[in-house]
């Protein structure tokens, strides 16, 4: 469905809510060993991915204009008071991901409603709109996307086309769409979404920056890489705008740590090596502050980074990346696991590179004692792989 409103948006692309795909390829360096170019062909750097905040913000459930809500004078009815409890356990079902229970008790509540104040009231459309987010996260992709275009219908008619509770609509569509891969179409939604939010928020709104994450996302998978970039960019001014007040600090700097690196992947995607690697240690910067040294999400960009530093044939400073990146997942994982060996074999190749043997050596062996310390027989796979590494490197040495 091509969702429309007063004044039509131009199309561009979308980004998704859920986690997302590969990249295409990065460019690999023609200076590494052919046989390690494989390391780096499917990386999954941030991926432009969005970060669940702390507090997510939500604009679900907006408020109401005085001109549509029922007088104060009016009677609590006992149905009403069922409808708010009903409510509040579809609520706690869906917090506890039982999502056919809640969708079950909000299909009651929407029967009542429309019995109650007909099919047009905007608690219908309220009501439409949670069914549909258990079915997108319960992956009924396309009832999901049935019952917001429902409710954004309802809440048009009901608010007008410039209204907080429609551009939240908009936007749940065009995550359905994108998890439909409707590109096109998800893209509509998410400009369209943003137009609204844009008037009805303000431009300074995080929410607005949000979606312009979203659209940055898009571009970068469309391969429109200028326009992905100033996405991400009016982003960061939003975000870094939201840290300077008072209010969930963290939770704006975190986001603009997300923006920048996602800045950094459009770099390096440009091959704009050193900008890319000055984005990603921004990027990290700001989460180390935060969350401290070895955080699991900092990982990816560890990664990028690195990568970053040996294109830019900064390979001491590509080294110390990778090997934080190593430390961090193995204090993650608690043991040696397959993404450490990854990382192994790309100090091995970096050390190779700089024909520094004797490092890519150690580096091999002390891998295989703390493989055979924390390993045991649970991944026998990865010990046999290290000893066959150190192997050949021993070969190379003679």
């Amino acid at each position: 469905m091509k969702v429309a409103i007063d004044e039509k948006v131009h199309s561009l692309t979308k980004r998704p809510s859920p986690k997302l795909t590969n990249h295409s390829q990065l460019p690999t360096s023609v200076t590494f060993e052919e046989e390690e170019e494989k390391l780096w062909k499917e990386k999954k750097p941030n991926e432009l991915q969005r970060l669940s905040p702390p507090q997510k913000r939500s604009l679900d459930k907006p408020k109401r204009p005085a001109t549509i809500t029922r007088a104060k004078s009016a009677p609590t009815t006992l149905s009403q008071h069922a409808d708010e409890a009903l409510t509040n356990l579809a609520e706690d079902c869906m917090k506890r991901g039982d999502y056919s229970t809640a969708i079950s008790m909000y299909q009651s509540i929407l029967k009542e409603q429309e019995a109650t104040y007909g099919k047009g009231h905007y608690t219908v459309g309220d009501c439409l709109h949670k069914i549909g987010e258990c079915c997108l996260r319960s992956s009924q992709l396309d009832r999901a996307l049935s019952c917001f275009e429902e409710a954004y219908s309802v809440k048009v008619s009901a608010f007008g086309s410039y209204h907080v509770s429609v551009g939240a609509s908009l936007e749940k569509i065009g995550e359905s769409l994108l998890r439909l891969n409707k590109v096109n179409d998800a893209h509509d939604a998410f400009r369209n979404s943003l137009r609204v939010k844009q008037k009805v928020l303000g431009l300074e709104h995080g929410s607005v920056a949000d979606l312009q994450s979203q659209l940055g996302w898009i571009y970068f998978h469309t391969g429109e890489l200028m326009a992905s970039q100033a996405a991400f960019e009016d982003a960061l001014i939003v975000y870094k705008l939201q840290a300077s007040k008072a209010r969930q600090k963290a939770h704006w700097l975190l986001a603009s740590a997300e923006a920048i690196s996602n800045i950094g992947s459009v770099q390096l995607k440009r091959a704009m090596y050193g900008p890319a690697s000055k984005s990603f240690s921004e990027a990290l910067m700001i989460q180390r502050e935060l969350l401290g040294g070895h955080h699991p999400i900092m990982i990816p960009i560890m990664d990028n980074l690195g990568y970053a530093l040996s294109k830019n044939q900064m390979l001491v400073a590509a080294v110390e990346s990778y090997e934080e990146m190593l430390h961090a997942q193995l204090t993650f994982h608690k043991i040696y696991s397959t993404e450490c060996l990854e990382t192994l074999k790309k100090l091995v190749t970096l050390h190779k590179k700089r024909k520094d043997l004797d490092a890519a050596l150690d580096i091999t062996e002390e891998a295989i004692r703390l493989q055979q310390i924390t390993l045991a027989d649970n991944n026998p796979v990865v010990l046999e792989q290290t000893k066959a590494m150190l192997e050949k490197l021993r070969n190379l040495k003679r």
